[in-house]
């Protein structure tokens, strides 16, 4: 492996982070893999050249991590040397679930357009994997996240979801790279051209004609509070100041429509429980301005805690609680506790972890069945459309963003929620604590939002629709074609192997 095809992946990925870096950017994810693209194609050492790419990416575009060393219970100094080394596994471990696929791609390639579509496919199972793997899933940095503010792409997302974004791009890179080869080596280029497109147009032309079709009488009204709590101040504030300012900040902006008000992630600093008194003042607030509360909360079963959300109606009754079904490892999730425990009873007997919810069904209001996704959950595209599949008609993301600071990690979380909206054909009303709390319409469209890290409120105007997605139906079916040329490069490999040379008599 020469120089040129070490150096290529790692354009591509700096390229690719810094296409993920702002909105303004997001255009250059169309032309960043090309030298990926390049460089793969002249070396028989697939897997190494798209690992150095993925590692890259990861190390590059999730180095907002180490904005979380106050968290952690070491000294200032342990805990940003823990976060590096915990950014280089997460940048070693997704390079290689990423790059995976590839280990016998060079035993199926044939020509330039079957190398692109083979390409693709098995990049979008690389992130597929990340979805789903044990322990280890990171589906943070998928292409279709970096274009999701890009109204016009992403509505085939509602067909096949994320992935197939994702698919279009990695083709678009392909083509351009077989187009300008063709051109330098004066071979035809018409054939990839029509490729390119054909690809273009048909996605801009289906995005374009459900943007204009798809539109919805807006009748029910939904208030989303943010109260611009940071981790620090949520920690050492007192509870009552902070459940106050929530209230206080509804009062003021409440009106006679508005038929559910929502707060972020934990919004409301004690756990759950009916008699105690924090509950008795949100109930009590609930049945006065006969409207009903959605919030995040903690809530304990059988001595397990939660990261919860629910409901408090205005006749002091409350809903069953929806528990987050995803949790941030190592943040609310620490994989073999007890083990840990016993082994560094100082470190992790400060540190608690919290259990994982089951249940998918929504939580009921008058302003329509919410389907609630909490936080870190909005980048698995399964949680949403589970719940989407359980009869939610408005989406919910309540999130708790204070710890990214102002890095761009708050605005690529952001852009999950994005294509979640798309994805499920649904508005998605994201509430967080310090931003960025958002109303986003069933085409993507950013209809309002408040500015971040200041005290807010927005009034959404939303409609419960029943009608779903062809995603939100048949989900990632799009993976099948891409397990099918694994599958294949498996196989092939497997029999080359197994060849046995002719015998010659010596």
């Amino acid at each position: 492996m020469n120089f040129i095809n070490l150096l290529f992946p790692v354009i591509s990925g700096l390229l690719t982070t810094f296409s993920f870096a702002s909105d303004k950017n997001a255009f250059i994810v169309f032309f960043s893999l090309i030298p990926l693209f390049y460089s793969i194609k002249r070396t028989r050492k697939k897997f190494l050249c798209m690992f150095i790419y993925a590692s890259v990416l990861h190390l590059t575009s999730v180095s907002w991590i180490v904005n979380a060393k106050e968290f952690l219970p070491f000294e200032k100094e342990k805990n940003l040397i823990f976060l590096f080394l915990f950014l280089v596994i997460i940048a070693i471990v997704q390079g290689a679930i990423i790059s995976f696929p590839f280990v016998f791609w060079e035993n199926i390639r044939k020509n330039y357009i079957a190398d692109v579509f083979s390409f693709s496919a098995l990049y979008i199972l690389g992130e597929f994997v990340q979805e789903y793997i044990p322990y280890i899933s990171f589906p943070w940095i998928r292409l279709s996240a970096v274009v999701a503010q890009k109204e016009v792409v992403i509505q085939s997302a509602s067909l096949l979801g994320g992935l197939f974004i994702s698919f279009i791009i990695v083709s678009i890179n392909g083509f351009i790279c077989v187009i300008v080869e063709n051109i330098i080596f004066k071979k035809q280029v018409y054939l990839p051209i029509i490729c390119l497109s054909v690809i273009i147009g048909l996605n801009t032309i289906f995005s374009i004609t459900r943007i204009n079709n798809l539109k919805y009488e807006e009748n029910t009204t939904i208030l989303l509070v943010q109260g611009n709590f940071s981790g620090e101040e949520k920690r050492t504030s007192d509870k009552n100041i902070i459940t106050q300012k929530y209230l206080d900040l509804s009062y003021k902006n409440i009106s006679p429509d508005i038929k559910l008000i929502i707060f972020p992630e934990t919004a409301m600093p004690f756990s759950f429980n009916k008699n105690n008194d924090g509950t008795k003042i949100v109930s009590k607030f609930a049945e006065k301005c006969d409207v009903t509360i959605l919030t995040g909360i903690c809530t304990y079963e059988d001595e397990k805690i939660f990261n919860s959300a629910i409901a408090f109606y205005p006749d002091r009754s409350f809903s069953d609680a929806y528990s987050k079904r995803m949790l941030v490892p190592f943040g609310e999730k620490i994989w073999f506790y007890d083990t840990l425990l016993k082994i560094m009873p100082d470190i992790f007997g400060e540190m608690s972890t919290f259990t994982e919810g089951i249940s998918p069904l929504p939580i009921k209001t008058k302003a329509g069945k919410i389907g609630v996704v909490i936080c870190y959950e909005s980048i698995y595209p399964w949680v949403a459309r589970s719940t989407v599949k359980n009869n939610a008609d408005i989406l919910t993301i309540i999130s708790n963003d204070s710890w990214f600071g102002e890095s761009k990690a708050m605005y690529q979380h952001h852009n999950h929620a994005i294509l979640r909206a798309v994805e499920n054909k649904r508005y998605v009303l994201r509430v967080s604590s310090t931003g960025i709390t958002s109303v986003i319409s069933p085409t993507g469209k950013i209809i309002d939002y408040a500015e971040p890290f200041k005290e807010d409120t927005l009034k959404a105007y939303v409609t419960s629709i029943k009608e779903r997605s062809l995603y939100s139906i048949i989900g990632d079916i799009i993976i099948i074609p891409s397990v099918i040329i694994f599958v294949y490069s498996v196989i092939l490999c497997f029999l080359q192997d197994n060849k046995k040379l002719p015998y010659r008599q010596r």
